[in-house]
């Protein structure tokens, strides 16, 4: 379930028009819901369904993933105005920035735009180019425990910004939400798994330049017999 809401300065201070649900159950057909928030108010999220469930219900189960791009003012709104407690929440913001190769490209977060701009086709999180990649990378299956240090950071943090957001002290404009939530330590691990050594230049002058072929021959090596 992909999820987007908007609002006049969508945030506990300001009110939400419109919620986009865009759901993908497998099937060809893709159903995209937006619902009127703005003319329905509570309604909209506490009206149940054929299987008695409220839009509510489904928001705040774990169970359901939820895509959001970046959550945070999102679920300041729904929590503030209507008593929403997010659960199951995947955040596409954080997603993309651990994806950046070093620590200085992931101190400030990307907006939607910006990361739709740039992504390049084909991007992984692991490069596996021959040249470069550390023998751990290369293995298939995937090491478990690569896979639940990337899952666990992006969910941690995702966690962390909806617990944040449904907060009294939270500042939906503050002068931080442009930096990117990643520790020190974090970052070092980072910037490890995304470094990719630039190819070796066979071809390079200095290759057939180096001393050690001045020793080859100066030792009779190189003479014909």
């Amino acid at each position: 379930m992909y999820i987007d809401l908007e609002g006049v300065d969508l945030c506990r201070e300001g009110s939400l028009s419109i919620l986009t649900l865009l759901i993908d159950t497998g099937i060809p057909t893709i159903r995209v819901c937006p619902i009127d928030v703005y003319s329905l108010g509570s309604q909209a999220f506490n009206t149940t369904g054929i299987k008695l469930k409220t839009l509510k219900d489904i928001l705040q189960d774990k169970k359901i993933p939820k895509v959001f791009f970046d959550v945070r003012n999102d679920s300041d709104a729904l929590f503030a105005h209507f008593g929403v407690t997010l659960q199951g929440v995947e955040d596409v913001q954080l997603m993309e920035s651990v994806t950046r190769m070093t620590t200085r490209s992931r101190k400030y977060l990307n907006g939607l735009a910006k990361c739709v701009e740039t992504k390049e086709k084909g991007e992984r999180f692991f490069k596996t180019e021959h040249w470069g990649s550390s023998e751990i990378f290369n293995q298939r299956p995937i090491p478990n425990d690569i896979i639940s240090y990337c899952v666990d950071l992006v969910n941690d943090k995702t966690k962390k910004r909806v617990t944040t957001s449904q907060k009294p002290e939270y500042q939906p404009h503050g002068p931080n939400r442009t930096l990117a939530p990643w520790s020190e330590e974090q970052n070092r691990t980072l910037d490890e798994w995304n470094h990719v050594p630039p190819p070796y230049d066979y071809f390079d002058d200095d290759y057939f330049n180096d001393d050690c072929f001045d020793d080859y021959w100066d030792d009779g090596r190189g003479d014909d017999d």
